[in-house]
């Protein structure tokens, strides 16, 4: 599934009518928005066991924010 793909989801509207529209947040999204306040934990699943691309990025998001120490 691609990024705009996944952008057009909606994300509320099974919890409630209230949040039908919600979108999916991108990770970054959720990064800046949790900050150092609370620990995550980000899994990445491959078909490609070789396919290093997903947890470089990750990894760059996390490194950006400095958060790789939390």
């Amino acid at each position: 599934m691609s990024a705009a793909e996944v952008a057009r989801l909606d994300a509320g509207s099974h919890f409630s009518a209230a949040y039908a529209g919600t979108p999916v947040p991108r990770l970054e999204e959720v990064l800046d928005l949790v900050g150092d306040r609370c620990r995550i934990n980000i899994e990445i699943k491959s078909m490609d066991p070789y396919a290093n691309d997903a947890s470089d990025l990750v990894a760059a998001l996390i490194r950006q924010r400095n958060l790789y120490d939390q």
